[in-house]
């Protein structure tokens, strides 16, 4: 199985990818491909971390959705560690080199990490989904679920281990001279090919699909009702507008969600499904794409909420700004400390001076 296997691509070498050229020199194709994975790991580790930052800096962002970003977060920015790495070995040709049990445990604890991180993100989103639901459709009922929070949490992380468990299972480490690749083989309990293409529909339903139901029915009801919601009492036409103006914006960040998850997530499952169950050969660079925009999911959702959300635009400017004035604090010490250390070599020498004329 390949859904997004971030070691076992290690081993695919140069001629067989064509990442690199036959002598070694890189190709147009794979410096581009290497900067769109830098460009992606950084963003995904910065937005994500800021985005941690600002919840836990913000009083009034301690809620069930930003917390429950912060655990979306939180897995995006795992992902990245374990996920960016093997792709980029894959496109510079190296093998995967660890051997012996370490090589072993890295085999099939990064690669069911990986599948578990990805369950956590998008279960998350989907738990999102159901909170906003609640909150704005039956807000009297938000202090109950409230109460759920931690529950909630944890069965997502409990559903995201059981999606993970049978990797640790399946991955095996191929040993052969100087390298060893990342393999699934479902022996001797299962058959290899019907165990395969079993996880693969459980990995669709579960990551996929139920996620992409679950939140287009939820977004549809709140859209809806954000839409069609009279607004109560005598205001204004200003403060009508007004309202209407802030509806849209929610509707539309509501929107590119659904569109950024079904846009990142549809091609793996193309190939996936291509491979397994219609034995059709696409080109790598597809297979590429499909890898790439999952791990470029975590990169893109932070710069969704600071687009759409005023409280993390805000949040984001504080972050950046406590960073420079920490980086003038420094500046400013270091210059300070520069000054008295001039001032008090001055007056050492004016008191050798002195003492040298009164002597």
């Amino acid at each position: 199985m390949d859904n997004t296997p971030p070691i076992s691509n290690g081993s695919v070498n140069s001629t067989e990818n064509e990442f690199l050229s036959r002598y070694g020199i890189f190709t147009v194709s794979s410096i581009v491909k290497l900067l769109m994975c830098v460009m992606v790991a950084v963003v995904s580790l910065v937005g994500n971390i800021i985005v941690v930052f600002v919840v836990f800096t913000t009083k009034k962002m301690q809620t069930n959705t930003y917390l429950l970003i912060v655990n979306m977060s939180f897995s995006d920015l795992l992902y990245t560690v374990i996920a960016i790495p093997p792709l980029v070995t894959g496109i510079l040709g190296h093998p995967f080199s660890v051997h012996g049990h370490l090589g072993t445990f890295i085999c099939k604890f990064m690669n069911g990490m990986a599948f578990g991180l990805i369950a956590s993100s998008v279960l998350t989103l989907a738990a999102i989904a159901y909170d906003r639901f609640f909150a704005i459709v039956f807000p009297l009922r938000k202090l109950k679920i409230q109460t759920y929070l931690k529950r909630i949490i944890v069965s997502i992380w409990i559903c995201s281990t059981l999606v993970m468990s049978p990797m640790l299972y399946a991955m095996r480490l191929y040993e052969d001279n100087n390298t060893s690749y990342c393999y699934e083989d479902w022996s001797p309990y299962f058959d290899t090919d019907k165990a395969s293409q079993t996880y693969t529909v459980a990995l669709f339903i579960v990551i996929y699909l139920i996620p992409f139901i679950t939140m287009l029915i939820l977004y549809s009801f709140i859209s809806h009702f954000l839409w069609f919601r009279k607004i109560p009492g005598n205001g204004n036409e200003t403060t009508r507008r007004r309202v209407i103006t802030s509806r849209r914006k929610v509707i539309r960040m509501l929107i590119t969600i659904v569109l950024c998850f079904i846009l990142c997530w549809l091609p793996l499952q193309i190939v996936t499904f291509s491979v397994y169950f219609g034995n059709v050969e696409l080109p790598y660079d597809f297979f590429f794409v499909s890898e790439f925009l999952i791990r470029a999911n975590g990169a893109i959702n932070p710069m969704i909420y600071a687009t759409f959300n005023e409280n993390f635009r805000s949040g984001f400017k504080r972050f950046l700004c406590c960073k420079a004035n920490s980086q003038s604090a420094a500046r400013t010490n270091l210059l300070s400390l520069t000054s008295s250390k001039h001032s008090n070599h001055n007056n050492v020498k004016r008191k050798l001076l002195h003492n040298e004329t009164k002597i």
